[in-house]
């Protein structure tokens, strides 16, 4: 009789495992994210004093970021990453302030047919290497715009994109090969923002713990006018990078990169109009210098980068050269100098910084940079540079034929309150040169504080 009830028992046991459902397996799941309150003032941004303008260029405002995410580990190396966002200005009437926004939403495949290869598909962070070329996804006018709920884009948390990327790690190389789509505005519409690309990382072990990055990336944009016109631009960029530490606390880098492929200027009329080749350049180099034994163990870093530009009055049809020259910032996601970082895009400029830090006490942390600007092509009298996507500014402002185009000053303090919990207080004033006329040379300031809650 036991035997008999033994084998109902196990039966009964095969056919409930063959009925149920099948799920994965959660080994882990963790729930983190954040929260941050900016309160802040800025002035000026538009570069006119108050007592010329008819608008108020004032900002007074408190914004909020909430980013609330999940990561679940599951069986064989599976893994799935979700964080959702809110970001809005306190008190604000916009119809968008209280949305949420999908801001991670990904898997990754440790292992995948192979131990070497990794495997990321969906909504996803990508900061490559230095990030100047991939980084956020909607910095600056070459990228798409999303809808911000705050009135201060600058300050947005988002930085993901809808991609897919493979990460082959053949220590010490290491290659990445990147899929993402920028845009897919209209369905059935040839209007798509599509990015590609491969790099490739390889630590030279050497005396002096060299990393050398190699990359292609190629943008592919569509712009359909029309049924009967539709321009397609492409930009591939070929670059390299080394980081390296010659002697001991210094770390030194170089960057280079050359943009080619096709540029449109006019996308309203036929391509073979005013479609050009596309020759651009950028270069950045730092060498940072620590003090770690010093008292406050300071730091200072020096800086300089070139991205190049185009005549003013460029004409694709009347010009002696009509390559386009100017440098397409793409994604990129770097700062040198807040409020400049806002007010101009990534291209047609020289720059120089000095950055210097230091740790006050154990949870004290301050930051003192200071930058200078000038054209890589100065514009002439009467032209206008007008607003970027990072700040909406209330009106173009005015040129002259002078290069420099300013300087900018930045403080910032960190505090950790405790492990959890990190007051930062941010200061700033843009002071334009002599490139912008009498009536925007104002100077632009703000004050930017933060209160931000991990857990």
């Amino acid at each position: 009789m036991s035997k008999r009830l033994t084998l109902v028992l196990l039966a009964a046991a095969v056919v409930a495992f063959i009925a149920t459902p099948a799920f994965a397996a959660v080994q882990n799941v963790k729930v983190s994210g954040d929260l941050e309150i900016v309160p802040l003032a800025r002035d000026c941004w538009d570069l006119v004093t108050q007592s010329q303008t008819a608008t108020d260029n004032q900002e007074r405002a408190i914004l909020g970021f909430l980013r609330l995410g999940i990561n679940a580990d599951l069986t064989d190396n599976v893994s799935v990453t979700a964080r959702l966002l809110n970001e809005r200005e306190w008190d604000t009437d916009a119809t968008d302030a209280e949305d949420i926004q999908l801001d991670l939403a990904y898997v990754t495949l440790k292992e995948f047919l192979y131990s070497p290869l990794t495997l990321t598909l969906g909504r996803q962070e990508l900061h490559m290497g230095s990030e100047m070329i991939v980084g956020d996804p909607d910095d600056n006018n070459s990228a798409v715009t999303t809808t911000v709920a705050t009135t201060q884009p600058d300050l947005s948390k988002q930085k993901a994109f809808d991609a897919m990327r493979a990460t082959l790690d053949y220590s010490p190389l290491i290659v990445d090969l990147l899929y993402a789509k920028i845009a897919e505005t209209t369905a059935g519409a040839a209007d798509d923002q599509t990015l590609y690309g491969i790099s490739a990382n390889y630590d030279l072990g050497d005396d002096w713990s060299s990393i050398l990055e190699a990359y292609f990336y190629d943008r592919i944009k569509d712009t359909e006018v029309s049924a009967e016109i539709r321009n397609g631009e492409a930009t591939q960029v070929f670059g390299a990078r080394v980081v390296t530490h010659p002697i001991e606390n210094l770390t030194y880098s170089l960057e280079g990169a050359y943009q080619l492929g096709t540029y449109i200027n006019d996308v309203a009329v036929d391509r073979d109009d005013r479609t050009v080749d596309r020759e651009a350049v950028a270069i950045e180099t730092a060498a940072t210098y620590a003090w770690p034994e010093v008292r406050y163990s300071p730091t200072l870093t020096a800086l300089y980068a070139y991205f190049s530009g185009n005549d003013d009055g460029w004409d694709p049809v009347n010009a002696e050269h009509p390559s386009y020259h100017a440098w397409d910032p793409l994604y990129e996601n770097q700062t040198f100098g807040d409020i400049a970082c806002a007010l101009l895009d990534q291209t047609n400029i020289h720059l120089a910084g000095l950055v210097a830090t230091a740790e006050l006490a154990d949870d004290i942390n301050v930051e003192l940079g200071g930058y200078l600007y000038w054209w890589a092509e100065a514009y002439g009298f009467d032209s206008t540079l007008t607003a970027t996507n990072h700040e909406t500014l209330p009106q173009s402002v005015d040129l002259t034929d002078k290069s420099f185009v300013g300087q900018e000053i930045d403080l910032s303090l960190l505090y950790d309150y405790t492990e959890d919990v990190q007051f930062g207080l941010k200061l700033g004033a843009f002071i334009p040169g002599n490139a912008f006329d009498s009536s925007t040379n104002s100077t632009a300031s703000q004050a930017v504080g933060s209160m931000k809650v991990s857990f």
